[in-house]
């Protein structure tokens, strides 16, 4: 192969990983990543991944034509290897004029021709425990059956055969302790009961108040059921009863649809003052259905309604708020104003939003871009907002570098949301990333 020749540029330094990917069969196809420190030059024009089954003899190559660079590493990929054969790489550096750099020290690697799935195998040892469970408790379920309270109450009377006989004392408080265990446990199936009834109770009046029916069998049970598990908030099921296809096809005038939202949310006829407020600033476009709804939602008056069937109308969202504070602050420099850190919150907490969601509508927000930011201004935002650190010298040049040689600041931003450094930051504040 006849390559022109890049002159001035650094030997790549590549650090190999190599990971198997399962197919249906027992054998795999092999996946190898690269990652290496980007080349200086402001020409670079990409890289390329030379590999082959002969030591220096390279019959391919992977062509890295927009560089990712993902913590300061240019990162490639080579797919579909054979298993169980030994590849030999190299990569090179070229230029816009196309002028290609030396090879870089040559690296070899053998994929793997056999998976093993002992994890598969491990898994009924692991589950041993939960068949246990049932004999642990038929002694418990059985209590109540023997009336042992009632049989046992004669032997009270044998002191007065044998007064000085301190073991009866033993067989007294036996059916005694099994009374309160056998009482405690009627408790919590009545008041388990009661939950479940509670919260039947509610999705229904969604059903009535939004849909107009009664609730068919299988949707009120899983309405039921990711209420009782937390699974969904108050919040998120009323979002989604509000925004379903069948509410939507009924085709509401915002009379109507703000008249629903009073009753479904607020169990009352609206008042006169909140109605025109609403319908008024639906009219004139100032408010969506969305921001009408997160209002409903926030209030105190749905707070109410959820604590009155035991219900939660959403977690806590200290975390959170602490997560969009940051924002506010590092990006737009800013303590939040109320409605915005309220929307945003809500917006995470539900999960309307992931943290790579909230990243990009800070970043191109009109706010930010009215600053009007150089690149390295920039990219140091984006060190101290996504990764909560300064970048060193090094880093900071490399994706000033990246930029002035034409990569876009989204092409950028995404770098930052999937590195793993954002990712720990989100799962710090338990967040989504994306």
């Amino acid at each position: 192969m006849i390559r022109n020749k890049l002159t001035h540029t650094k030997v790549l330094i590549i650090i190999l990983s190599i990971f198997c990917i399962n197919t249906e069969s027992i054998y795999a196809s092999c996946e190898a990543n690269f990652s290496w420190l980007p080349n200086s030059e402001p020409d670079i024009d990409g890289y390329r991944i030379y590999y082959g089954t002969e030591a220096g003899v390279y019959i391919d190559y992977k062509d890295i034509e927009t560089p990712v660079i993902v913590d300061g590493r240019v990162t490639g990929r080579i797919s579909n290897l054979n298993p169980g054969e030994s590849y030999f790489f190299s990569a090179t550096a070229y230029n816009t004029d196309n002028l290609e750099s030396d090879f870089s020290d040559e690296i070899s690697w053998t994929c793997p021709s056999e998976v093993v799935e002992e994890p598969v195998v491990e898994e009924p040892v692991v589950e041993e425990p939960v068949v246990e469970e049932p004999v642990v408790e038929e002694p418990v379920v059985e209590e109540p059956v023997v009336e042992e309270p009632v049989v046992e109450e004669p032997v009270v009377a044998a002191p007065v055969v044998i007064p000085n006989v301190v073991v009866e004392e033993t067989v007294v408080e036996e059916p005694v302790g099994e009374d309160i265990v056998v009482e405690y446990l009627a408790e919590d199936v009545v008041e388990e009961e009661d939950n479940v009834v509670q919260v039947e109770n509610f999705i229904t009046r969604f059903y009535e108040e939004c849909l107009y029916r009664s609730p068919d069998i299988d949707g009120l049970d899983t309405w039921t059921e990711a209420l009782l598990t937390g699974t969904l908030s108050a919040t998120v099921v009323a979002e989604r009863f509000i925004f379903s296809n069948e509410f939507t096809n009924l085709n509401t005038t915002n009379e109507e649809f703000v008249t629903t939202l009073y009753k479904t949310f607020f169990n009352r006829d609206p008042d006169t003052s909140g109605y025109d407020a609403w319908v008024n600033s639906l009219n004139s476009g100032e408010k969506s259905r969305e921001d009408a709804l997160n209002g409903f939602t926030s209030s105190t008056e749905f707070k109410a309604l959820c604590n009155s069937f035991g219900i939660t109308q959403q977690p806590q969202g200290s975390l959170i708020e602490q997560f969009v504070t940051r924002f506010y602050e590092e990006c737009l420099g800013r303590q939040p104003d109320q409605e915005g850190f309220t929307n945003w919150v809500n917006s995470l907490v539900n999960g309307y939003y992931t943290g790579a969601d909230l990243a990009e509508k800070f970043i191109f927000s009109n706010e930010f871009e009215n600053f009007n930011t150089s690149n390295e201004e920039y990219i140091t935002i984006l060190y101290t907002a996504f990764f909560n650190r300064t970048a060193d010298t090094k880093e900071l040049q490399a994706w000033i570098n990246v930029l002035n040689n034409g990569s876009s600041r989204e092409e950028v931003l995404n770098g930052f949301v999937a590195s793993s450094e954002f990712i720990a930051l989100c799962d710090s504040f338990g967040i989504q990333n994306k």
